[in-house]
């Protein structure tokens, strides 16, 4: 057995102070911390018993968080790729537990104890619950203030901010076609953009659903996160371009180079990939196009996650 696939089915328990939650496969490890709902400072265990930092186990921490956050690019993929799996979470609930401390119970939180790790009762057990319950209604009061600062200083922003940025996103959005154009957040569905030059544009969170991009030069293009779902993009050229977290449902796709293109988290369900190029494009964690999801490391390919024994 590969080394990449043992890692992929090795169950691992994960502790924050007191608390203990497990065991869950390294995939949704991964996940969490993309969330922010595990911390690199948390410790996890493959027995329960020895304990190591999380930050010490780099095979289920995910590259983007294990990248230089201080570029802006980085950052910009990390938050693409959180907003993907926040949203997938939300079909999940039922299906998995959530981690997150604040959105349930104190009871919920502890989860199934690991092995050889359950709190033995004692007669000062009652003194270490009311400490924790302090402790809890401290932390709320700290989140509460956090959040009224973050209101404020938000109300400042939209108070202060020049008039003239009010219309910067229609501005932008009526710029014509050419390279480095910034069209991030514009709407054009069912737009004809055939063969048109848009190397290096910056089109993150665009709405594109059936639009024509057939031919259409998008190398170097960030493309992250944007609605491209039954899109025409036949023989496109999409080298290095950046695709993160983008909806490319029954997308055309035959024909196209997507050398060196970045679909981690992609959903390429139904999409037409026939003779398309995918040579060097990462597609950790993207959906295939028969539903499976992609495995980390997924290079040229689509390596499908093992299934457990």
């Amino acid at each position: 057995m590969r080394q990449s696939d043992k890692n992929q089915r090795q169950l691992w328990y994960t502790r924050r102070g007191q608390v203990v939650q497990g065991p869950f496969p390294a995939g949704q490890i991964s996940r969490y911390i993309i969330l922010g709902r595990i911390q690199l400072t948390d410790e996890v265990s493959a027995d329960g018993e020895v304990w190591v930092p999380l930050n010490q186990v780099p095979e289920i921490v995910p590259e983007l968080v294990q990248s230089d956050l201080e570029d802006p690019s980085q950052r910009e993929r990390l938050e693409a790729a959180r907003r993907w799996e926040d949203e997938r979470s939300r079909d999940r609930r039922g299906e998995e537990g959530a981690l997150n401390d604040d959105q349930r119970g104190e009871g919920d939180r502890r989860g199934p104890a690991a092995p050889g790790a359950q709190r033995p009762r004692h007669a000062g057990s009652d003194r270490v619950s009311e400490h924790n319950e302090r402790h809890r209604r401290h932390r709320l009061v700290a989140g509460l203030i956090a959040v009224g600062v973050v209101i404020f200083l938000g109300t400042l922003v939209m108070i202060y901010r020049p008039a003239t940025k009010v219309s910067d996103t229609g501005l932008s959005c009526a710029q014509p076609p050419a390279p480095g154009v910034e069209w991030s957040n514009c709407a054009f569905e069912g737009r004809g953009l055939a063969h048109v030059d848009l190397s290096g544009a910056h089109m993150v969170n665009m709405r594109l659903s059936r639009a024509d991009l057939s031919g259409a030069r998008l190398e170097r293009a960030d493309l992250s996160y944007s609605e491209l779902a039954v899109a025409r993009m036949r023989d496109a050229r999409l080298g290095n371009a950046v695709l993160v977290g983008a909806n490319l449902r029954g997308a055309d796709l035959g024909g196209a180079d997507l050398t060196g293109a970045n679909l981690s988290y992609a959903d390429l369900l139904g999409a037409d990939l026939t003779g398309a190029n995918l040579g060097a494009v990462t597609l950790d964690q993207a959906i295939w196009i028969d539903g499976s999801v992609c495995a980390p490391g997924s290079i040229g390919r689509c390596v499908m996650v093992a299934a457990a024994d």
